[in-house]
């Protein structure tokens, strides 16, 4: 080392502290959600609501009325709609519902987590070896 050079020698602490969350946290952690899945499965359901009356009404016009009279654009579109926005909805509930769960087994491992200590173990230089350089570390040998 160069007169000038300056060791540089990092320590960190033995043991982690728990950061104790409360109840509250927990919770609005549950209802908290970046995504959008709920307001997508509203949405859906808001096309199902909207659809279903003139799918139906298609459907027995063309179907079970004494008087067939061939389907219009309008029923075969709300008939799509209405298939399109069943489908939508049932994976966002299939989605939202696997979260769901997600985050109560998330919020247990939390809570579980609150006794555990997380301790260090520092590594020193065996028999006087120069610390890593260039973030590598190098091969020691077995003693």
């Amino acid at each position: 080392m160069s007169d000038k050079a300056v060791r540089i020698v990092t320590s960190a602490p033995t043991e982690l502290n728990r950061h104790d969350i409360s109840d509250e946290e927990l919770e609005m952690f549950r209802h908290w959600r970046t995504d959008h899945v709920q307001s997508y499965g509203q949405t859906a359901l808001g096309g199902i609501i909207g659809s279903v009356i003139p799918a139906c009404q298609a459907l027995f016009d063309a179907f079970v009325s004494h008087v067939v009279k061939p389907m219009d654009i309008i029923g075969l579109l709300s008939i799509i709609v209405l298939t399109a926005s069943a489908v939508g909805f049932a994976l966002c509930w299939i989605i939202d519902s696997k979260r769901v769960r997600d985050y109560n087994a998330k919020i247990e491992e939390i809570r579980n987590r609150t006794n555990k200590k997380i301790e260090y173990v520092s590594r020193s230089p065996m028999n006087d070896e120069p610390l890593p350089t260039n973030g590598r570390l190098k091969k020691q040998k077995m003693v």
